[in-house]
């Protein structure tokens, strides 16, 4: 049985500002599972928007960064680099609210879609993705590393067509 959903925080979503670039990397890195947000320094994530990427925080009325997500550009679409919210703020909608943002913003730039790999172990994000519209579009075997073994990532994608529910 899931999670019930948290209470709703307050937070606006904003295009990420250069001095975004550290916290990002500190909440990716903590998000992580087994290293999964290695790589994602703020270098990284400042360079991936420099080459046409987008990329958006959610941050509270106290400026605390809630979520992050970043677009990186692949010819006609957008893969989701990374996407992360922090514990105690999942099932709040945030995620959700990113999520919104990504498809609106690729549907602006005319992406054709939006592509992420999710753990075939990680049920709650699976859900998330696929109730705003994402599906299996491929299967990568062995892609993540889970305490010492191989977990396959789910390939899924959005067509930025479709529509995608609002975080309302």
């Amino acid at each position: 049985m899931s999670e019930p959903p948290r209470p709703k925080p307050q937070f606006r979503l904003r295009e990420i500002a250069g001095d975004d670039l550290a916290g990002i990397a500190e909440l990716f890195a903590a998000a992580a599972i087994d290293g999964g947000g290695v790589g994602w320094s703020a270098t990284a994530i400042g360079r991936s928007l420099d080459a046409g990427g987008r990329g958006a925080v959610a941050i509270s009325g106290e400026e605390r960064m809630l979520g992050a997500i970043v677009l990186v550009a692949a010819g006609d679409d957008f893969d989701v680099g990374n996407i992360a919210v922090p514990q105690d703020v999942r099932r709040a909608g945030v995620g959700r609210a990113l999520i919104a943002w990504a498809a609106e913003t690729a549907r602006s730039a005319g992406r054709e879609r939006i592509v992420l790999e999710v753990a075939a172990d990680n049920a709650p994000a699976q859900t998330l993705y696929e109730r705003q519209g994402f599906r299996q579009i491929g299967l990568r075997k062995g892609y993540y590393v889970r305490d010492g073994r191989r977990v396959d990532a789910r390939v899924l994608a959005l067509s930025t067509g479709g529509s995608v529910r609002s975080f309302e």
